[in-house]
């Protein structure tokens, strides 16, 4: 009995040892109650990238756990996931995900799969709270992730605080995008939920306006902060503005424009502000809002302080 059983489990054993690319994330390498394969790089979609895993050490170095390869496939449902290691990673632990290199295969992100791919030279990261990670069920690696993480850099560079970076990574998350699962709140599970077809109109205007730019130097290997200017509206003042403070609730601007005065400006179209009234003053410096009581103090130079009605701007 055993002599027939034998060949027939080395057979099975072999079959499945062959099955599997090593050195592939198409095998699952961990066990538990995540999918293996529950990550992906969407830059667009991202075959044969590699993913580098970092724990973050609590003096902000980065020591490398995992090094895995983005699949390929058929269709972009296939194409671009890999073993985020989640049920591997501590709870309380910073870990940064590096994305880079392979051939980004919907690189105009309209969910179609390109006739030809496009190569990435470029990278994309997220960093994560090991806690936050393992609250959620599938990683996106993303153009959002890459926007948030070139803001945060720094403090992970210099002087990291792992007590408070979490609140600055969030901070960071809020500025860049709004609430994608409508939950009434933007945290870590809309940054990791992001999907650049999908989702677009989730960015903030001042990313929303230039994502497809930001795609391009990221796949020319470029940092997308040190190559763009994210100025999506402007208006020329008469004089030299030096300050402004925002009525968010009527969306104007009051700029201290020196010389020229107090310029009201109408920025309810960000990308197309609008002077819709003025102030005589000598030389306006600075300016503050008293939101309740319809007020506006304005520093005006040897003119000392002057406090304006603003009922109706």
């Amino acid at each position: 009995m055993f002599k027939k059983i034998f060949p027939v489990y080395l057979l099975i054993s072999a079959y499945l040892l062959l099955s599997c690319e090593f050195n592939n994330s198409s095998c699952s390498r961990s066990s538990g109650n995540h999918n293996a394969l529950s990550g992906i790089a969407q830059l667009g979609n991202l075959a044969g990238a590699t993913v580098e895993i970092y724990k973050v050490e609590n003096n902000g170095s980065l020591v490398l756990q995992w090094v895995e390869y983005t699949s390929s496939g058929d269709s972009l449902e296939e194409i671009g996931r890999f073993n985020p290691h989640l049920d591997d990673i501590e709870a309380e632990v910073f870990y940064l995900y590096k994305v880079y290199g392979g051939e980004d295969w919907d690189a105009d992100d309209d969910g179609i799969k390109d006739e030809l791919p496009t190569e990435n030279k470029g990278k994309i990261r997220l960093i994560a709270k090991g806690s936050d990670l393992k609250n959620i069920d599938q990683v996106r690696i993303t153009i959002a992730s890459e926007i948030v993480y070139e803001k945060i850099a720094k403090y992970l560079k210099y002087n990291f605080n792992p007590s408070s970076f979490g609140a600055i990574l969030e901070k960071e998350i809020k500025s860049t995008i709004d609430d994608i699962n409508g939950d009434g709140q933007v945290d870590f599970k809309d940054l990791a939920s992001f999907d650049p077809v999908k989702n677009k109109n989730n960015l903030i205007e001042a990313y929303r306006y230039k994502i497809n730019e930001m795609t391009d130097s990221i796949h020319r290997g470029e940092f997308i902060f040190d190559k763009f200017n994210y100025i999506i509206g402007s208006v020329d003042t008469l004089g030299n503005a030096r300050n402004t403070v925002v009525l968010e609730s009527e969306n104007i601007a009051y700029v201290a424009d020196s010389s020229a005065g107090v310029q009201v400006i109408d920025i309810s179209d960000i990308s197309s502000p609008v002077i819709i009234n003025s102030i005589d003053t000598d030389n306006a410096y600075d300016v503050f809002v008293v939101p309740d009581e319809h007020l506006l103090l304005v520093a005006d130079g040897i003119s000392g302080l002057k406090i304006y009605d603003i009922s109706s701007p």
